[in-house]
């Protein structure tokens, strides 16, 4: 008895390992990522436990995964082999840790256990690029505490931020217990995420806790948690426009996206033009290669290829996937993800708050991925077969009540 609780403990411990070393870089999540698999296999006695047969998410990623494999046969000589072998070993590992989710997610209880965790990722990966950091580069741009140091992006931990602040709004809504350290984390995730400067992080925040609040809110409570949630995003965004830090750290981008965006202003800065061009690029040449696409990389190789100065993706993981793979590699990877979101609609009315929260973050995932490529950010993966599996669970909670 104790063996099997010890165990059981030391999976979550692992767990948490490998979701917070999958943020933190390209070599570390490698190293995460062996750990966590070796640690599996002799857990399991040397078997190694893919079951192919389930669930539907579980084979369309193995079918992606083979359909990336086989189009090394038509991409570009220009292909980075370091980002081709990241994708390939992406693909992988999501395709595992959705067979050790499935063997080891069985309730609602083991799900919120999994979201704590996440709530702590960003804390921990923020603390680590601080220490990676130089003290000068603060001082002349505090990007570079989310930046190169470690964790290759501010995008990625300012969305890692926006998504644990989500999640505890979510436990602030369900549990009495451990509200205090709920609100220290929620505004450690709020500062990660305005210092990230990242417009996607603070939008997706915004609209993923506004739909929460409204839709596991009573009749009676809608109008005012809708006044209280615009207003919060009011009052931030009225503080990063007007403070001179911050409006230099985040607010200008913030400013700029919200200018072009709802009033079609011209004034627009020069990361927002040229990511317009990349999905125009992308879109051509998807028209060119509709079926199959370049193959893996393909944009970013077509852009090397053309000599363009910028030489990255598309910034959309739509027309990415459409750019690299074609209408095949697009439906293979979106199907399942688009069918959940339709098919578990209906469970937002049962008043579920955990169904509910896992619905609006997938949604919100979808909605964000037309700002950026994430495919092979493993996080990213990692993030979605926890919210479908979850949602499985809920969905057969509400339907056994």
């Amino acid at each position: 008895m104790k063996f099997v609780i010890e165990k059981e403990k030391s999976k979550w411990l692992v767990l948490a390992v490998y979701l917070t070393m999958s943020a933190m870089g390209f070599k570390i999540w490698i190293l995460g990522t062996i750990i966590f698999i070796t640690w599996d296999i002799l857990t399991n006695k040397l078997q190694i436990p893919i079951h192919i047969h389930r669930p539907n998410f579980e084979n369309c990623q193995i079918l992606f995964s083979i359909f990336i494999a086989i189009s090394f046969f038509w991409l570009s000589k220009n292909v980075d082999p370091i980002i081709t072998w990241s994708i390939l070993i992406g693909a992988f590992s999501t395709i595992y840790f959705c067979s050790w989710l499935n063997r080891n997610l069985r309730t609602k209880s083991e799900l919120e256990t999994i979201l704590r965790l996440c709530v702590y990722i960003p804390i921990l990966c923020a603390i680590y690029a601080s220490i990676r950091t130089p003290v000068d580069s603060l001082k002349i741009n505090a990007n570079l505490f989310l930046g190169d140091y470690g964790l290759g992006s501010h995008n990625t931990l300012g969305m890692l931020g926006a998504f644990a602040a989500a999640i505890c709004v979510y436990f602030l809504t369900v549990e009495r217990k451990r509200r205090l350290l709920y609100y220290i984390c929620l505004f450690l995730e709020l500062v990660i995420t305005i210092l990230a400067g990242s417009r996607k992080g603070f939008v997706g925040m915004a609209f993923c806790i506004g739909l929460y609040l409204i839709l596991s809110s009573r009749s009676t409570t809608i109008i005012r948690n809708c006044v209280v949630a615009v207003s919060l995003v009011l009052l931030g965004y009225y503080f990063l426009v007007t403070n001179e830090y911050l409006y230099t750290l985040a607010g200008h981008k913030l400013q700029v996206f919200v200018k072009s965006f709802f009033f079609n202003d011209n004034i627009a800065d020069h990361s927002i033009i040229e990511r317009s061009y990349y999905r125009s690029q992308a879109l051509s040449m998807f028209t060119q290669h509709p079926i199959t696409g370049l193959g893996l990389d393909g944009f970013r190789a077509y852009m090397d290829q053309i000599g363009y100065s910028h030489v990255t993706y598309s910034h959309c993981n739509y027309t990415e996937l459409l750019a690299d793979y074609g209408i095949v590699g697009f439906i293979l990877y979106y199907f399942y993800k688009m069918k959940a979101v339709v098919a578990r609609f209906g469970g937002i009315f049962r008043k579920d708050n955990l169904h509910i929260f896992l619905w609006v973050i997938a949604l919100t995932l979808l909605i964000l991925e037309y700002g950026f490529v994430s495919y092979y950010v493993m996080w990213n993966q990692l993030l979605w077969v926890i919210i479908l599996i979850g949602l499985t669970i809920s969905s057969n909670t509400i339907r056994y009540e």
